[in-house]
This record gives structure tokens, sequence and C-alpha cells, in this order.
């Protein structure tokens, strides 16, 4: 099943959730509700970035609640971060996150953080 609007496709694979497009205020809230019943104290997701071409604050600001929500024994891996993804996730501090994981498909400095 792929859920999505015409800027965003969400869709969920054997090891990952796939994001395809772009996550921004037309589009962030669905996304949330999407991926709400997977959002669990204690849990771990992952979502697939690699077909994310655009972010803006109001997506960044979903990603934080559902790191939120996966609590202090939860984890949030966000695999195959483009470069510019991943940049302005640093220049909101995401990668400050406790229990956010960044991965780069390219071995670039400051593109991964772990606790």
């Amino acid at each position: 099943m792929t859920a999505g609007n015409a800027l965003l496709e969400i869709t969920p694979e054997a090891d990952a959730i796939r994001l395809t497009g772009e996550i921004d205020l037309s589009n962030a809230d669905q996304l949330a509700t999407v991926l709400s019943p997977q959002v669990r104290e204690g849990n771990h997701m992952v979502l697939d970035c690699e077909g994310l071409i655009f972010i803006d604050s109001t997506g960044m600001a979903a990603l934080i609640a559902i790191c939120k929500g996966l609590g202090a024994s939860g984890r949030l891996t966000l695999r195959m971060v483009p470069a510019h993804v991943a940049k302005a996730a640093h220049v909101l501090g995401l990668d400050r996150l406790p229990n956010l994981e960044l991965t780069s498909s390219k071995s670039s400095p400051g593109m991964a953080a772990s606790a």
C-alpha cells in the first residue's frame, strides 16, 4: 500500500518505510497520521529517505514528534539521507536528538549522527 499526495509517497517495505518526494506544510500531518500506528514507546522505526527531495520545517517538526513518541528507549533511523536534507537536519539540530540516527548513502563528514 502506498499513501501520500502528489508531493509525497509513503511506501511500507520489508525493513523500512520509503519516503519519496517532498515533505512540507501540505502533507506533514498526513505523514504523521500514516506513521502514527508505529510510533510507540521503545519501537525502532526506519525511514528510507533516498527519494526525499525536499523537507521544510513542518516536516522536520513531524520527525521530532516521531522521536518524542518513540521515547528514550525507541529509535528513529533515517537512512540514505540526501546531503541537502542532512544539512537542514543539522542546521535545525535534529542530529542532536538522542534517539535519531541519520545515515547517508555516501560517506560524508557530519552526515551521520548517533547517540
